[in-house]
């Protein structure tokens, strides 16, 4: 089941506790307490731990001292389980093994936590460039899974272990090691023990992010960076592993967005609420102003009530199919281009009209034609059929090149491309500058729809930058 934990389309069907720096309900910069997203579990940063506002923000640990305590996590019996980290570690050359989180008592054992070992060490029965889960109850009865290695330093991953109930030898632990969504090929190594070391057979009272913390015994502190941390009482299944890893990628990963784009020229985000209206809007809130992110100022506008879209905190625009409208009457229209839109249409009536780049009768007209297609139409005549069988209730993201001096016209469905038309009886045609969204030039073809996101650029996108662009729409809308 997905949820709205923290506003990402996370997994919440058993989720217990969940942290992330960068939303001010889990923590306020500056301050030393966290708070779970979920339940009350409270945590505390020790020894100066910061705040690192890059990318997504994070939590920057030292490597010396710094931690942040939730002892509490201790306390939760955990037989099924699962643990998701988004981290990236620092250590550098000699640096070696370190935990990123830890469950401890005060003495030497028992422990259970995940380690990374740099690429350029090779750890007590740790490859280079893994990670690896330890449990037990002390050095003689324990187990280690490792993953094979490659993962390298300052490279922002997501680690999520989970652990089924039984079994207490090999790898009848039932413990396996998910990276970036996909299962790793696991080592079992230095394994000694003849129970089943896990969270519930151990007696542990500490908990920590940042490293292993003994007060009564040696401590060891990792250099890293952590994005978010969540705990579920269940296992999770590989399905549910990769949701949560394209939940948050486009956030942490240290790789495109569409502003790196050099043609850009129109940039809709719903998920971005500083560009509804005034920048602070509630949900349902009707939009007289949608903002456009690309820096050219082609925002959309509608000063009439009664004909204004609902903004949802969920992330999307809805059009009513009766009137709602948006307009821009500036933008220039260019003879060669690239559009993506992620819409997930409410109605399948003959032609709604999701986005018109012309406010005239001329232009590129991207519509819902016999109930069930995306078409393309200039000048009132269609031009080619992006897609059919489509669904209400479903989110699709539509990708065009398009070139009128050749008349041609290249189609791309949530990231795949469909085709490529030339058209030598119907020339692609451009009307008057600007755009309309929800209808058409003439006040039909009212489009009911929840609409994500708009992406427009001046030129046909390179291959690279338009398969960068489709695969961050996807990763950031959840669309397979």
């Amino acid at each position: 089941m997905a949820g709205t934990a923290g506003s990402d389309n996370v997994v919440t069907d058993g989720l217990i506790f969940y942290i992330d720096p960068a939303n001010t309900k889990s923590y306020v910069g500056g301050s030393t307490s966290t708070d779970s997203l979920v339940g009350a579990i409270t945590g505390s940063l020790i020894n100066g731990t910061s705040f690192s506002s890059a990318k997504h923000g994070s939590w920057d640990f030292d490597g010396t001292d710094d931690r942040l305590e939730i002892n509490d996590l201790a306390n939760i019996p955990l037989a099924n389980s699962s643990f998701n980290i988004w981290v990236r570690p620092n250590q550098g050359l000699g640096e070696g093994r370190a935990y990123q989180w830890c469950f401890t008592a005060d003495a030497s054992y028992p422990v259970m936590g995940l380690a990374y070992t740099p690429t350029d060490e090779l750890g007590l029965a740790t490859a280079p460039g893994s990670y690896d889960i330890l449990s037990g109850n002390q050095g003689v009865n324990r187990f280690r899974l490792n993953t094979t290695g490659s993962t390298f330093q300052t490279e922002w991953t997501n680690v999520c272990v989970t652990k089924e109930s039984g079994g207490n030898t090999g790898n009848n632990h039932n413990s396996k090691i998910y990276v970036n969504g996909v299962n790793q090929d696991l080592i079992l190594v230095d394994d000694t023990a003849t129970q089943d070391w896990w969270l519930d057979n151990l007696s542990l009272t500490r908990f920590n992010l940042g490293g292993l913390y003994r007060p009564s015994f040696t401590s060891a502190f990792g250099d890293t960076n952590i994005a978010s941390f969540s705990v579920y009482n269940k296992t999770l299944t590989p399905t549910e592993i990769k949701q949560n890893y394209n939940a948050m990628k486009w956030k942490v990963v240290e790789a495109y967005n569409p502003s790196y784009l050099p043609g850009l020229k129109l940039w809709l985000d719903a998920t971005d609420l500083t560009t509804i209206n005034a920048g602070s809007p509630i949900n349902n809130d009707p939009v007289n102003t949608w903002l456009d992110k690309s820096g050219d100022g082609n925002h959309a506008i509608m000063a009439t009530p009664v004909r204004q879209a609902l903004w949802n905190s969920a992330g999307y625009i809805k059009f009513d199919g009766i009137d709602d409208l948006l307009t821009n009457a500036t933008k220039v229209n260019v003879t060669k281009g690239t559009l993506h839109f992620v819409v997930d249409m409410q109605s399948l009536a003959t032609y709604n009209h999701i986005f018109q780049d012309s406010t005239g009768s001329n232009g590129l007209l991207f519509t819902t034609t016999i109930g069930s297609e995306f078409t393309v139409i200039s000048n009132g005549s269609e031009l080619e059929t992006l897609s059919s069988g489509i669904l209400i209730d479903t989110k699709y993201l539509v990708s065009v090149h398009w070139d009128a001096v050749d008349d041609t016209i290249d189609s791309y469905l949530n990231g795949v491309f469909v085709s490529s038309t030339t058209f030598s009886s119907q020339p692609i045609t451009l009307g008057t500058n600007g755009y309309r969204i929800g209808e058409w030039y003439n006040g039909t073809g009212d489009a009911e729809m929840k609409l994500y996101e708009i992406l427009e650029s001046d030129i046909e996108d390179s291959p690279t930058d338009l398969l960068n662009t489709m695969n961050y729409l996807k990763a950031k809308h959840n669309i397979s």
